[in-house]
């Protein structure tokens, strides 16, 4: 007889593979998440993976090493590296209206502004404000009020508001209806021709808050009737853009 003896073993290693991109740019600031990783052995079918090496906050290059092997002692790795970059501006937001009409001698209030960012977080007190020494409240024009505030990697955001500073006889205070619009434009028509007839832009505040002001002479065009009052069918306020906040 003659007797043939089969070894059977295995030498193959697992095949890992990546999840996602080996090379992972990640924005600073926000959590990584790692997309995974798949370890699959002709003999043993699916594998667990480990992992060596972790992911921080701060700018700079990170490794991780996975690492999976079969019941025969053969491994298999796969490396991916991640870039943790900052790329995006800091978030500058206004309160109030980006317009105010300012009767002539009245004070300025600035209604504040705050500045956030994504790596550095509150970023408000080093925002620089610009244009309040040029801002006369005793003398008529329009003046433009600057913000402007840089993260750690210089990168900025502004934003402006403009005042009116003018001899205002009548105003108009409401909300736009359509919950919080921010930012829409609101215009006060007289003669039905859909355009705005006062001088100065309106546009809603935070809470869709806004006021119409009226020089004299635009008060004297509104008021038909000459009562004193702007009566509800003397001109017409409509609401265009903007974004509903309440969403």
């Amino acid at each position: 007889t003659v007797t043939r003896k089969f070894v059977i073993w295995d030498d193959l290693p697992p095949v890992l593979a990546l999840v996602g991109e080996s090379v992972d740019i990640h924005e600073a600031g926000t959590a990584w998440l790692d997309p995974g990783v798949t370890a699959i052995d002709t003999v043993d079918g699916n594998l667990s993976v480990s992992v060596s090496g972790s992911v921080g906050s701060a700018q700079q290059t990170y490794y991780l090493t996975y690492t999976a092997a079969d019941k025969s002692g053969n491994q298999a790795t796969a490396t991916r590296t991640v870039i943790v970059v900052d790329t995006m501006p800091p978030a500058l937001t206004l309160y109030g209206s980006v317009t105010v009409n300012l009767n002539k001698g009245e004070p300025f209030i600035d209604p504040g502004f705050a500045a956030e960012d994504a790596y550095d977080g509150d970023l408000t007190s080093d925002v620089n404000v610009s244009g309040l020494d040029a801002l006369d409240v005793n003398v008529s024009g329009t003046y433009v009020i600057s913000y402007k505030v840089w993260d750690s990697s210089n990168r900025f955001a502004a934003a402006n508001r403009t005042v009116y500073v003018e001899d205002w006889s009548y105003t108009i205070a409401g909300k736009a209806m359509d919950g919080y619009l921010v930012g829409a434009s609101v215009v006060f028509d007289i003669d039905g021709n859909g355009t705005h007839d006062l001088s100065k832009p309106v546009t809603t505040d935070e809470n869709g808050g806004f006021t119409l002001a009226f020089t004299k002479e635009e008060f004297a065009k509104a008021d038909l009737n000459q009562n004193g009052i702007i009566d509800f069918d003397e001109g017409r306020i409509r609401v265009f853009g903007g974004k509903d906040s309440s969403t």
